[in-house]
């Protein structure tokens, strides 16, 4: 049983190695100390020591114990020495197969425990047995290229080496006298132990070689079996690769020969513009390598199935468009939003901004360097807030920070002021001592923010910055990043997120991906111009004294206290020459919430039906005298004597302008009882919502501009009718 739970405490160990190691891959911890300064030599370097000591101390204390009670075997230490390095380089390559540190720990333990303790145990038991002994070698082999099996085996021969010199000299032909004794030193030899001691040595270096390997030199094989980028082929136009998007940069000008806005030349001059044309793109290059500060150009990114992602393995695994060539310039100081739905491209878009993964093709530019091939030079400028937190769980806020701003660069003697301003901008003073682990969601990303924001990066890259806030934090945060844009402006910030309000609130500019490509792209004004379907317009109708309604339709006293039943609908209406509301009352138009009332309850009263008429009526008078001036206009919701309608902008010379529609309602909604109204813009949600309702490219090209499936349309023959 010694040699069980001896082999089962050495087994245990990596299991701690792993978690650490794919939880800050994970969360982008250690994506984020790589941006912030660290080498891949240091990281891997500090950690290797780290477990290295952590490993000898523990696995030091097990040896002591086997000391004081007699259970050491000679040679045990050199198992001891060298099982340390071969099983910290083996898990940390293992821990690449995993992206769960709870699945990767379990699977550890599951490897080192069947193949290494129970592995070690059984292959001892058929080793001495010299029936079994011909099975056994092969199977020796193949297991040793695990170190934990290694190491079982290598302590189990050395606590029966004596059964196994008897075993093998039997084997032999030799006869065994009972004084016979062994030599110590023949544990060593190949054929027992020394095996064992090799495997170990040649593991710990080569599968820290492997590792090495796939850090550094996985770039180079992607970029060799994946689509080269063309830096010549650069779309600098954006409304050429896609008619929706808006220019807000000026890029346009009177040399641009794809302007749509430059008339149209003579025959006669085509041959001159032709060419200059070389001249002309050359001029336009250098004129917006001058003014941008981030160029992302025809970016393209496809995950291909297959090991590592390489793209020769197309044709056996389906691979993915990530991003599909989008292009971006920004000046230093914007602030430009980034939304989409879960699976649009904006974490791909942040994590090949930010050189976390490499894209299929096209350049980024960071102040006129290229991130792929010159990385080095522009990582201390970005300050990145991955959607994971990638805190230190045990240490404090202020230790957090204090790690990220010493590798950022910052002065020693000028750390301490510059970390206690942050806390205070961050609201976290309180929390300033607390293990960062302890803290609430809230606080833990308002700590992953500050420290995107330490020593005032000229980018700050914000993913999702306000995830798992309460509305009192989130408006705070949002006025941190408006003091950081307003102050620091010379940081530009790209921020991704789902909350419109948080994009209208703090992006002067903004762009929406749907599948992988920009739907639109400017400020949001300019999107909601060019995209909105028009105004938003919200009435209430004053309610009248049913006493009054009653009086109007002439209804007597009995009927008063009757109700109104699905199967008595059509017959009671046509007792007060109603009978023309009965096609509106159903699940999809004005009477939907009657029709629902009576399924569910059975029955309404008549004072219900008589008040929605009421209210009907007064809104399609209303919505009467807006039809004059436009020519579409949809019911969006209708609840009790609340009205939702759209109308469709006209976007001609003769459009009615906001202003005008405000005068039209003020002029009549006292006629039609009127006493509140909403007039807007379509706001920036319901384009978002537009866009991420539509669905792929195929089915969009036979999709028409019509209103949606709950909108009803509204006519002038409906209102004719019912007025």
């Amino acid at each position: 049983m010694i040699l069980f739970f001896i082999s089962l405490s050495f087994t245990l160990i990596p299991a701690n190695f792993i978690t650490i190691i794919i939880k800050e891959r994970e969360n982008n911890s250690k994506h984020l100390q790589i941006i912030s300064g660290i080498s891949l030599f240091s990281y891997w370097f500090n950690n290797y020591l780290f477990e290295l000591i952590k490993y000898y101390v523990i696995g030091g204390i097990c040896i002591l114990l086997l000391y004081s009670f007699d259970f050491y075997q000679d040679y045990l230490y050199i198992l001891y020495l060298e099982y340390g390095p071969a099983m910290i380089s083996f898990t940390y390559l293992f821990s690449f197969m995993f992206k769960s540190e709870e699945k990767g720990q379990i699977a550890v333990l599951l490897i080192y425990l069947i193949f290494g303790v129970l592995g070690g145990n059984a292959i001892i038991i058929l080793r001495l047995n010299r029936d079994l002994i011909k099975y056994a070698e092969p199977i020796i082999y193949i297991l040793r290229i695990i170190p934990s099996f290694c190491f079982c085996y290598g302590f189990n021969q050395l606590m029966r080496r004596n059964e196994l010199f008897m075993v093998d000299n039997l084997e032999e032909g030799e006869k065994m006298l009972p004084d016979f004794i062994f030599n110590d030193e023949d544990i060593l030899k190949l054929k027992y132990m020394g095996y064992d001691c090799i495997y170990l040595a040649i593991e710990s270096i080569l599968y820290l070689l492997i590792l090495i390997f796939l850090e550094n030199s996985l770039a180079i094989f992607r970029c060799c079996f994946t689509s080269k980028s063309n830096s010549n082929n650069i779309n600098i136009n954006l409304e050429e690769n896609n008619n929706n998007i808006i220019n807000t940069n000026n890029i346009y000008n009177i040399y641009d020969l794809n302007n749509p806005r430059v008339n149209k030349v003579s025959s006669q001059n085509k041959e001159i513009i032709s060419t200059t044309k070389e001249q002309i793109k050359i001029k336009r290059q250098k004129k917006i390598n001058n003014n941008f500060f981030i160029k992302i150009q025809n970016l393209i990114k496809t995950y291909y199935g297959g090991p590592f992602g390489f793209k020769i393995f197309e044709c056996c695994f389906k691979s993915t468009k990530a991003v599909r060539d989008i292009s971006l310039y920004l000046k230093q100081g914007e602030v430009f939003g980034l939304l989409g739905i879960n699976g649009a491209g904006k974490t791909t878009t942040f994590k090949c901004l930010s050189n976390e993964i490499f894209p299929t093709s096209g350049n980024i530019y960071i102040n006129d360097n290229n991130i792929l091939s010159n990385f080095n030079k522009v990582r201390n400028l970005i300050g990145y807030c991955p959607q994971d937190n990638p805190i230190f769980e045990y240490l404090t806020v202020y230790q957090n920070l204090e790690f990220y701003g010493i590798i950022k660069g910052a002065k020693i003697d000028k750390i301490k002021d510059i970390i206690d301003a942050l806390i205070e901008e961050m609201n976290l003073i309180q929390f300033k001592d607390i293990v960062s682990g302890t803290l609430s969601g809230g606080n833990k990303r308002k700590l992953s923010v500050a420290i995107a924001l330490i020593c005032s990066p000229p980018i700050i890259l914000l993913d999702e910055p306000s995830t798992g806030m309460d509305p009192e934090a989130r408006k705070y945060m949002w006025e941190v990043i408006n003091r950081v844009s307003r102050n620091q402006k010379k940081s530009t910030i790209i921020m991704t997120t789902h909350s419109m309000e948080e994009a209208e609130t703090l992006c002067k500019k903004i762009g929406i991906l749907v599948d992988g490509q920009f739907k639109c792209l400017g400020t949001k004004d300019e999107i909601k111009e060019q995209f909105g379907f028009g105004y938003e317009i919200k009435f209430q109708i004053k309610t009248p004294d049913v006493d009054v309604l009653y009086n109007l339709y002439k209804v007597n006293d009995e009927d008063k206290e009757k109700n109104i039943y699905l199967n008595t609908l059509e017959e009671s209406l046509k007792l007060y020459g109603l009978e023309k509301y009965i096609q509106l009352i159903n699940k999809d138009s004005f009477g939907k919430n009657i029709y629902e009332e009576l399924e569910n309850q059975g029955n309404i009263s008549f004072d219900i039906v008589f008040l929605w008429v009421y209210y009907l009526k007064n809104v399609l008078g209303m919505i009467k005298v807006i039809m004059n001036y436009f020519d579409e206009i949809y019911c969006v919701d209708c609840r009790e004597n609340n009205f939702i309608f759209k109308i469709k902008r006209n976007k001609t010379e003769g459009e009615k302008s906001i202003g005008f529609l405000f005068e039209l309602i003020e002029e009549n909604k006292l006629k039609y009882n009127i006493t509140q109204y909403f007039l807007q813009l379509s706001s920036l949600e319901q384009i978002f919502n537009k866009f991420a309702q539509e669905k792929e490219k195929e089915e969009e090209e036979n999709k028409t501009d019509k209103y949606a499936k709950n909108d009803i349309p509204i006519s002038k023959e409906l209102i004719n009718t019912f007025l």
